[in-house]
């Protein structure tokens, strides 16, 4: 964010990543974005740093597979303190549900499949080979504010999850204004569609994080969406999630996500669900509905094997966005007839 690091920095950010064991707490006065970024500012920073090392193209691969090993430890460490740090702040206002938690935006935008929602990786069951592969580690997506942004979505699904049906109600209210935004957005998305191609609007959930540990929250968002957007909006949510079987497949597109080192959690896929794969090293499964090449910006692997490419990910491809490459079989229910909506 800035200058690039030297050399020299580059290597006390591994060593500080390597030596970090907890992130010290801090106090709020008031309750906000800017303030959360500038109590933590030493180590949301340190944090970046070391996204963008395990990420860096022109460093030692020594150095960057260490920094691959430590992102997601650090990442949700961070994440941990500063919703501890809120919780606290919390505690000493009268214990309600803030309305802070509900400024800005709670929806977001991903580059690749528009209208989102950003989650704290505090809530994954990461796999041995997503961890350090996940888009949260990605540049923008490990800037301060999405850290942020992502605790502060973390921490109104809990509520909710938590709440008495008063709580519940009165969070709803508070997001009805942020439900409204995104469906208006997701709508706007249509109008930059490539000729020829029609889809309907979806929202993602989540760009990063889980969201099926929180399903009644889930399912009551979907659910506001649905009458918002009288129906035309459609929720689609990627998971490899034990909790998955708790997101109604009737409100969501659900899109299991495996890789090599899951087939365990083959047993975790809801009946209505699509089985997607995370194709590291390029390894394809024929047994899916669809692989995934790369799962951050910075490789596009070769494929090996049979199966189904997701286009947006294949390595000759230029414009790396689901609508660029007309594709919306992860926004359609599996099994059945895609129609209009499909890879071309």
């Amino acid at each position: 964010m800035g200058r690039l690091n030297t050399k020299d920095e580059r290597e006390k950010t591994l060593q500080w990543a390597i030596e970090l064991k907890a992130v010290a707490p801090k106090e709020l006065e008031s309750f906000s974005f800017t303030n959360i970024k500038n109590r933590f500012y030493d180590v949301l920073n340190s944090y970046f740093a070391l996204s963008c090392l395990s990420r860096n193209k022109n460093e030692s691969a020594d150095l960057v597979v260490a920094a691959n090993q430590h992102v997601f430890r650090v990442r949700t460490l961070v994440e941990s303190t500063i919703e501890h740090s809120i919780l606290e702040w919390n505690k000493k206002q009268n214990g309600s549900i803030p309305s802070e938690l509900f400024n800005g935006n709670f929806f977001g935008k991903s580059k690749k499949q528009g209208t989102s929602v950003r989650m704290p990786l505090t809530t994954c069951q990461p796999t041995k080979l997503c961890a350090s592969a996940c888009y949260a580690h990605d540049v923008l997506d490990a800037a301060p504010l999405s850290l942020i942004r992502g605790v502060v979505n973390g921490l109104i699904a809990a509520f909710y999850e938590k709440g008495s049906s008063k709580d519940r109600s009165v969070i709803m209210g508070q997001m009805m204004k942020h439900t409204q935004r995104a469906v208006r957005a997701s709508n706007n998305e249509l109008a930059f569609l490539p000729a020829g191609f029609k889809r309907r609007p979806s929202i993602r959930f989540a760009h990063v994080g889980e969201m099926a540990p929180f399903p009644e929250f889930a399912n009551a968002l979907a659910q506001q969406i649905r009458s918002v957007s009288s129906g035309s909006v459609d929720c689609v949510v990627y998971t490899r999630h034990r909790k998955a079987s708790e997101i109604d497949p009737e409100l969501f597109v659900i899109n299991f996500t495996l890789d090599a080192s899951s087939d365990d959690r083959k047993a975790w896929v809801p009946e209505k669900a699509r089985k997607t794969y995370s194709a590291f090293g390029g390894i394809l499964a024929d047994d899916v509905e669809i692989n995934f090449l790369e799962h951050h910006r910075w490789v596009h692997t070769n494929p090996i094997g049979k199966g189904v490419i997701c286009p947006a990910t294949h390595p000759d491809t230029k414009i790396r966005t689901c609508d660029a490459c007309e594709c919306n079989l992860c926004f359609t229910h599996p099994n059945k007839p895609h129609g209009e909506n499909q890879c071309n």
